[in-house]
């Protein structure tokens, strides 16, 4: 494993790496090398990435990455490597080694460490089965967001079974763009 000290290049491999323009990013950001950095840079691509295979299903629902795992924060790497390290430590103790996926606790909350945590790649049942929406609802929802807050509106997708950041979004018309109604 490598540790947290060596992730980060030194300002002498730094200013190497701008002198040689055949150095690629993989070999200027030693990040890279971390045996959990590219589920973090997938967490972000499904966030922000509208090309990503998972953008639909995250960033299109308004789900982002919390600042301390974030990529501009500076230290954000680092954070959530030192997270993941411990809680793929405890996980690989508890299951002997058993494959696992970054997941979390609330899918309608966003990416950081109080919501993420390590679990089984093929158990889906860590995650929070919520309804489909459909047009109909969609307007349904629009109607009812036009006279109550937010929180009511939260509220009353959480209730009816529909995950509320979905619920949001359709409202404001980032989804569902061909209905009419929109807010």
């Amino acid at each position: 494993m490598l540790s947290l000290a060596n992730l980060f290049p030194t300002e002498a491999e730094i200013q190497e790496s701008k002198k040689s323009s055949r150095t690629n990013s993989a070999t200027r950001d030693r990040r890279s090398l971390h045996p959990h950095y590219h589920r973090w840079s997938r967490m972000h691509a499904s966030c922000y990435n509208q090309g990503s295979e998972m953008y639909h299903a995250v960033g299109a629902h308004g789900i982002e990455v919390e600042w301390e795992w974030h990529k501009d924060n500076p230290e954000g790497f680092a954070n959530f490597a030192r997270w993941i390290t411990e809680a793929v430590d405890e996980w690989e103790k508890a299951t002997f080694g058993k494959v696992f996926s970054l997941r979390r606790r609330n899918t309608d909350l966003d990416f950081g460490p109080e919501n993420c945590f390590v679990g089984d790649l093929h158990d889906a049942s860590t995650y929070t089965v919520r309804k489909k929406l459909d047009g109909k609802k969609v307007l349904e929802f629009r109607q009812y967001a036009m006279n109550h807050t937010r929180a009511e509106l939260v509220q009353k997708a959480k209730d009816e079974g529909y995950s509320a950041a979905t619920v949001v979004v359709a409202v404001k018309g980032r989804t569902w763009k061909h209905l009419n109604t929109k807010l």
